[in-house]
């Protein structure tokens, strides 16, 4: 059985969810900028000013508080990932080139 509850933290209201494998789990800002490696400050500038520089967010009615389902964000995150480079061929001689023969 899910548990949800709330825990009152220096005038911010965070979610905290104990769950089963049912259950989404959620993520405050301050974690959500510790698995980007990001400042909370950032994070919340970019949601203005680049919304696309950041996960899509949840605020639970009557209240100010942003929360992350951590599925989506793993999510989100999957959508960047580059292929890897090819090996680069093998490095240009410097200098002129030389009469070969």
């Amino acid at each position: 059985m899910a548990i949800l509850y709330c825990l009152w933290s220096s005038c911010d209201l965070w979610w905290v969810a104990m769950s089963s494998s049912s259950m989404p789990v959620y993520l405050s800002l301050d974690e959500l900028a510790a698995m980007l490696k990001r400042s909370p400050t950032t994070i919340l500038n970019d949601r203005v000013r680049n919304p696309r520089a950041v996960p899509p967010a949840i605020r639970p009615p009557g209240t100010k508080t942003l929360i992350w389902e951590q599925s989506a964000v793993v999510a989100w995150l999957a959508q960047f990932t580059e292929a890897q480079a090819p090996e680069p061929a093998q490095p240009r001689r410097r200098g002129r080139p030389r009469k070969q023969g």
